[in-house]
This record gives C-alpha cells, structure tokens and sequence, in this order.
C-alpha cells in the first residue's frame, strides 16, 4: 500500500496466508509514502504472515494485530500503533520509529512475541509490550510524558539508549517492567518547560526485579545527583551546571563533565 491508496474493508477482517504452506505479507509503504488501510483486524490464517511498516512520514495504524503473523518496522518514517494486539509472532524494529498510542496497562499493543529493537529503532509512546524485548537501539517511554510497561522481561544492551523527560514533581516518563530489568547503555533524561528538579526524586523505572550487577555505563542530564538500579530511583541534590553528567554505578554520584576555559 503506497501514497494516497486506500483500502478499506470497513470493521471486517484482513487474513494473510490463509492456507496451510502460503505466506502473506502486507506492506505499509515500500520505502515512500504509505497508503492506509481501513479495516479492524489484520491476522494470519494457517501459513506464514508478515506486516511490514515501510515509509516515511508519520502512518497511524489503528487495525487490531492478531494470529501468529510477524511485525517489522522498516524505513526512516514513524508508524503509531492504536490497535490492541494479541499477535504471537516477533516485532523486529530495524529503522525508524514504532510508537505505542495506547493507555492502560491491559492494552496489548506489541503483542506476546519478542520483540528486538536494532541499533537505527526507537520503540516508544505509551502502551504495554508483552513480549521479552531487548533493545539496543532508543526507548523514549511516554508522550510528553508518560509510561510503557513491559509485561515480561527488558533487557537493555551496551548500545541502548533510554530517553526520559520530566515535566514537573508528579509529570514524568516512567518505564514499568514486570519481569527482569537488565541495565545497560545510556539514560538520557530531559527537564521541560524549564523545570528545576533539584532536591527531589523521581521513580523512572520500577522492575519486579532487577539483574545482580546491571547498571547504566551513562547518565546525561543537566542536574547532578545520584542514580539509584535497585529501586529504579533518580534524585537530584545540586543547581546546574555547564556540561553533562555521567553516571557509572549503584547509588553513586553524577560526575560534572565540563571544560574550564584557562587564562592565558
């Protein structure tokens, strides 16, 4: 489905490779401009089914992901997913952006498969993943701001990058897993509307449990303070300075990266 395409099947059913030994994929955009889709489920009869997200630009899929097919997020566009899916197959996100849109944490959006996020993918919004999802590319959790929670287990690799905003004391992404959280890579956080965050402390992450010796090799953030793993707990105890922070460890202090200029 490219450019300005519509298909529509009203509240009926899309099924991809309905017979035993077929396969069936639909493609959203093949590399341009996506068309659009109007039906309520898109699901996978008794062969191998694929949906592959592959445009630029922003494409808002609302259609309910069901079956056994597999989901890819391909090409540099943003694909928003509104739909509550049960689908079983894997998520692949290669390139480009997949966004949750739904609230509550029974909405399934990603569905039970595994779900990979590669070093060119950003999985965020807010919804539920119910899949084990390793991510090695960017998480930004929220939407200005807000949660994704992860019903199974989240594994965070030396490349990941986690993208976190805070609007104000009780306003803040936060990142919810029920299963093992596993740190690792960077935790880049964000103050808006020029919020001052200093003697308070925000629950970023709250894990069921949290892999022995996990941590972040880095924290960015303007603020120094002190990062907490196993509580998942930020606190931020100064005023700002010029540069940026970095964090290595449990519980220890945000280091000021900065350069000093010297007189000559």
């Amino acid at each position: 489905m490219v450019e300005t395409g519509v298909v529509s099947v009203g509240s009926g059913t899309v099924t991809l490779a309905q017979n035993p030994g077929s396969f069936g994929t639909l493609n959203i955009g093949t590399g341009g401009a996506a068309g659009t889709l109007e039906a309520t489920v898109v699901t996978s009869g008794s062969g191998t089914a694929r949906v592959n997200f592959n445009h630029t630009g922003t494409v808002n899929f609302a259609p309910n992901l069901t079956g056994s097919l597999d989901v890819t997020k391909l090409g540099a566009g943003t694909t928003v997913l509104s739909g509550s899916s049960t689908y079983s197959g894997g998520t692949v996100i290669s390139d480009g952006a997949l966004f949750l849109s739904n609230l509550g944490d029974n909405a399934s959006v990603l569905g039970s498969g595994t779900v990979n996020v590669q070093a060119a993918g950003t999985l965020g919004g807010n919804g539920t993943v119910l899949g084990d999802t390793t991510v090695s590319g960017a998480l930004a959790p929220g939407n200005s701001p807000g949660a994704i929670h992860f019903a199974s287990a989240l594994t965070l690799t030396s490349d990941a990058v986690v993208k976190m905003e805070i609007a104000s004391a009780s306003s803040f992404d936060q990142i919810l897993v029920d299963g093992l959280l596993n740190y690792d890579g960077t935790l880049q956080i964000t103050f808006l509307n020029g919020f001052d965050p200093t003697g308070q402390s925000f629950q970023l992450f709250n894990a069921a449990s949290v892999a022995f010796g996990s941590q972040f090799a880095q924290v960015t953030t303007l603020y120094p303070g002190s990062f907490d793993t196993a509580t998942g707990a930020i606190t931020f105890i100064g005023v700002p300075e010029p540069g940026t922070l970095t964090l290595a460890g449990l519980g220890v202090l945000l280091t000021l990266l900065h350069r000093r200029k010297t007189r000559a």
